[in-house]
């Protein structure tokens, strides 16, 4: 899972902040890194650690509704194959809390990538010879 936000300063500088799952880490069953930044500055980084997934889903919504209320905007979101809507749920509640939407609204904003829907390749055509 990946939640990018961002906004423009009063200064007219971005400012970008980024919220994923990716990092695993060995002391805790569920991680979360939380990275910002402001234009192409060095990214600093913030690791937390969950021992339940509600615990670890309760702090992507603080983080989120935070960043919201501070004028930022969803420009990217993506869900691994497996977790279908599980970061449409979390920003629909980050989105409601901060007042900032209505249900559905998330899902006009946010590009899915694999988010868990069937995808079929084609299968390879036959080589002739």
């Amino acid at each position: 899972m990946i939640i990018t936000l961002m906004k423009n300063a009063k200064d007219g500088r971005l400012h970008y902040y980024t919220v994923h799952d990716r990092q695993p880490v060995l002391d805790a069953p569920f991680a979360l890194c939380s990275a910002w930044r402001i234009g192409i500055g060095r990214e600093r980084e913030r690791l937390y650690r969950f021992q339940s997934v509600v615990e670890r889903d309760r702090m992507i919504r603080k983080l989120v509704s935070r960043r919201l209320r501070d004028g930022y905007r969803l420009i990217y979101s993506f869900s691994r194959a497996g977790f279908a809507g599980e970061t449409d749920i979390l920003l629909e509640q980050a989105f409601v809390s901060t007042g900032g939407g209505a249900k559905g609204e998330v899902a006009r904003t946010t590009k899915r990538g694999s988010s868990g829907r069937s995808y079929q390749p084609e299968p390879p055509a036959a080589a002739e010879g």
